[in-house]
């Protein structure tokens, strides 16, 4: 299966460079966006988490903070530590978790849809 790029007159070009599906969840990850309209989250040292709210959100992570997925009986990574990912939340089981253990850390959220 072969995947495209094409130029969105919103978003502009992505830098497409991996695909996931699961379960109806379709995640592009290290895809490129810059928008003046990021919202800037914390997320508490030692384990602590942020649940991204319902909607279609790029998230651009902190050096140790990843996004991660509830799949019913365990949290699973979508992206690594300080990735780019673009997720579709829904509102309850898809967060970041800060594995740093001595500072929070404040990853970018920008809302899509």
């Amino acid at each position: 299966m072969s995947y495209e790029t094409s130029p969105c007159p919103l978003l502009g070009k992505p830098d497409i460079k991996h695909k996931y599906e699961f379960k109806g969840l379709m995640v592009l990850s290290n895809a490129e966006f810059s928008f003046a309209s990021a919202v800037s989250q914390s997320v508490a040292a030692n384990g602590g988490t942020y649940t991204i709210p319902t909607g279609i959100w790029y998230v651009d992570c902190a050096a140790t903070t990843k996004v991660q997925l509830n799949n019913g009986t365990s949290w699973i990574d979508l992206c690594s530590n300080a990735g780019k990912v673009l997720v579709i939340s829904d509102g309850v089981n898809v967060r970041l978790y800060n594995s740093n253990t001595s500072s929070a850390e404040t990853s970018k959220l920008i809302k899509i849809a």
